[in-house]
């Protein structure tokens, strides 16, 4: 994904912040990494296991893999000063129904505002916005649907993510960290993404995990598709639910912790539900006025899913024969919309 530019006031802004932070003493959580070939391998090759005792601790990637849509309600509450430069949303309060293709890039969240319900998606078209169901007539809606889609259902499937799409992970040691106002000692992983990924490569993310469970206590990022790089954001992650086999945390408070310590978001998610599958169009925007799948729908839409994953491990005939339906389905399909 591409970043945003950043408006010029909000440039003025992080240049002010950057001079500032020099006489702050809030440093950054990223460290420099060795200029030694060796060391950067061994590095690696501990911050993958790490990673991997990460992933495991949460369920596994077996696990994660069977999940073909997430949904919830999440609600993000922002307060502080950093609220109207980092706050992605138009209200402070955004509160409604998440709807997340975790492994099709698709997504879909509904808020409240004053406006009226506003309605976010990424579909297999792009990113689109609705407003009371139709599709709203302020362009910055869309190129805010283009960030709040992805990045939300990103953080949603975290500590899973740290293993797609082709993850550097960096193994820095143990640290005494704050986590709900106590020192405490964990295991820091530095995670990057290539640019090949097409995720955030000027991204970098600081996951820590207890060095006893393996399980994710914070973790420390910046965004530049939201604001400048100089801001630095650490969540911390608790009140972990078990959904089939997988370990959710469904609160994350988050701070400004670079070049400030200030606070920023409550990022709850409730009624969180795994492969409740919608029919595609719910993540189109033609599809505004279309009700809900019902329970059957979608019960047998998860099937379906699930079992076209596990066809992908039979051997090469099923594959080729596979191919050959879905395209002359496809085929199908395409033969009636240009007959519509």
């Amino acid at each position: 994904m591409v970043p945003t530019r950043l408006p010029v006031l909000a440039s003025r802004l992080a240049l002010l912040v950057a001079l500032v932070a020099l006489v702050s003493g809030c440093s950054s959580a990223r460290p420099p990494l060795p200029t030694k070939p060796q060391d950067r391998s061994v590095m690696r090759e501990r911050g993958a296991a790490m990673i991997d005792s990460l992933v495991a601790a949460h369920g596994g990637m077996e696990n994660w893999n069977k999940v073909v849509e997430m949904t919830f309600r999440g609600t993000d509450d922002w307060k502080g000063p950093f609220d109207k430069l980092l706050n992605p949303w138009p209200v402070e309060r955004a509160a409604g129904q998440n709807s997340f293709r975790v492994h099709e890039n698709l997504g879909r969240i509904a808020i409240v505002t004053d406006r009226g319900t506003l309605t976010y998606g990424v579909g297999k078209t792009g990113p689109w916005a609705l407003l009371r169901g139709e599709p709203s007539p302020d362009p910055k809606d869309e190129r805010t649907a283009s960030y709040v889609v992805p990045w939300h259902s990103f953080l949603a499937g975290l500590p899973w993510r740290f293993k797609e799409s082709g993850a550097v992970a960096h193994y820095l040691g143990r640290a005494h960290r704050r986590y709900q106002n106590s020192s405490q000692e964990f295991d820091e992983v530095l995670v990057t993404y290539p640019p090949e990924a097409d995720l955030w490569p000027d991204d970098w993310f600081i996951v820590r995990m207890d060095p006893i469970t393996h399980e994710m206590r914070t973790v420390t990022y910046i965004t530049t598709n939201r604001a400048s790089s100089v801001f630095e954001t650490t969540c911390e992650f608790s009140n972990f639910v078990t959904i089939e086999g997988l370990k959710i945390p469904t609160k994350r408070v988050c701070a400004v912790s670079s070049p400030f310590d200030n606070e920023l978001h409550t990022w709850e998610l409730a009624d969180v539900r795994f492969n409740q599958v919608s029919p595609d169009t719910y993540f189109e925007r033609q599809s505004a006025g279309q009700p809900l799948p019902s329970p059957a729908d979608s019960l047998a839409n998860a099937a379906s899913a699930l079992v076209d994953s596990a066809g992908k491990k039979i051997g090469a005939v099923v594959d080729t024969v596979k191919s050959a339906t879905n395209a002359a389905v496809k085929g199908t399909k395409a033969a009636v919309k240009g007959g519509h």
